[in-house]
């Protein structure tokens, strides 16, 4: 027992990070991505999520006691891409607010709203590519 303890099988080492961790890979079929309440075709929903997938943690944020409920850029004029999947039985929602330099990202499960911020050049890009594509929804 104290060897198992001590040394546990990688499987259960890996299912236990996939449990907590923040970032987690997502897989495209199990995946909605819309963009001002509309889905993304096939072709830009693959390339978003791969570029979600690659990109780089760079810090989370952390609420003040009591202000949990607010939730980041409500006064912000920028449109969020709206990821939606699940894990097991859990729905997760990731609001992606795109700038130049960063993304913001806010992570919705359960009662639980974790905000932090990423870096990937894919999905800048694809946010400054498709600044238009506003308009052609």
């Amino acid at each position: 027992m104290l060897k198992f303890a001590t040394n546990p099988p990688s499987a259960i080492v890996a299912w236990v990070l996939r449990k907590f961790e923040l970032q987690p890979k997502l897989s495209p079929k199990d995946v909605n991505v819309t963009y001002n309440g509309k889905l993304l075709e096939e072709r830009e929903k693959l390339e978003f999520i791969d570029g979600f997938n690659k990109a780089t943690f760079l810090n989370k944020y952390f609420f003040i006691t009591g202000t949990e409920k607010v939730l980041l850029h409500s006064e912000t004029n920028i449109t969020p891409f709206v990821i939606q999947t699940k894990r097991g039985k859990d729905e997760l929602k990731f609001n992606l607010y795109c700038y130049n330099e960063h993304i913001d990202v806010v992570k919705q499960y359960k009662k639980k709203v974790i905000p932090y911020r990423v870096s990937s050049n894919n999905l800048q890009t694809f946010s400054i590519q498709n600044n238009d594509y506003k308009n052609i929804l």
